[in-house]
């Protein structure tokens, strides 16, 4: 039995790649206690973890805390000019079940305004009573899927990353499984793969997340294309 969540809460999230510094929204305080977003009643956020993925492949990553604001600003320094970045930001509130998650593609330099990402934030449901003899799973949830790159020429390969998360770490850790429809998948049982072409074409790649739940698992595609030579 799945758990369904309501209630989205919005929470913006600005990058900007264009200094050394990473900077949170969080205000000072004074009575030691912690500052977090307020995602619903007695519900906070207080922390995001994001990840950068460049046209290459490569991975940049990081943990930011999140303040009282609903705006959090991320600046990351270093990186190379190109298009197509992935940017995707996930967070889990306080109590465990509600999660947060956005995504956004950018390109290197990115504007002075930085490239904005908003957050929903999916809420449990609201209280209700209910007898229930019933194990309860919440499902995994895919937070980005790219190829890098998304076009290749024949015999050449390109790098497949998916980034997913088990809000309720249960039953089992999550297992990856990668398929296509052309070419030749290696590493496809892992959260990154590769996939070299064989033949001219666009493809479909897909990839499957599971907790362990036969009946509760996430999973989604992306088109690809190989050229001649």
């Amino acid at each position: 039995m799945s758990a369904s969540r309501q209630n989205p809460r919005i929470v913006r999230f600005s990058l900007g790649a264009l200094a050394v510094a990473m900077l949170s929204c969080a205000e000072p305080h004074t009575d030691g206690a912690s500052i977090a977003l307020q995602v619903s009643p007695g519900v906070t956020l207080s922390a995001a973890t994001y990840w950068v993925i460049a046209p290459n492949g490569s991975v940049t990553t990081g943990t930011v805390g999140v303040g009282t604001s609903a705006t959090v600003r991320v600046i990351i320094s270093g990186l190379p000019t190109a298009t197509g970045y992935q940017l995707i930001v996930s967070g889990l509130a306080s109590d465990g079940i509600t999660g947060c998650s956005g995504s956004a593609t950018f390109n290197s330099p990115a504007p002075s305004t930085g490239v904005p990402v908003t957050l929903v934030c999916a809420a449990p449901p609201a209280p209700g009573q209910a007898l229930v003899t019933a194990t309860v799973n919440i499902c995994p949830v895919i937070d980005g899927v790219a190829a890098s790159p998304s076009s290749v020429a024949v015999g050449s390969s390109m790098a497949l990353q998916v980034i997913a998360h088990d809000p309720d770490s249960g039953p089992a850790v999550l297992t990856f499984a990668w398929t296509a429809d052309g070419g030749t998948l290696i590493g496809s049982a892992a959260a990154a793969a590769t996939l070299t072409c064989t033949q001219a074409g666009t493809f479909h790649v897909s990839i499957a997340v599971s907790d362990g739940d036969a009946t509760c698992g996430a999973a989604q595609s992306l088109a690809v294309t190989c050229t001649e030579l």
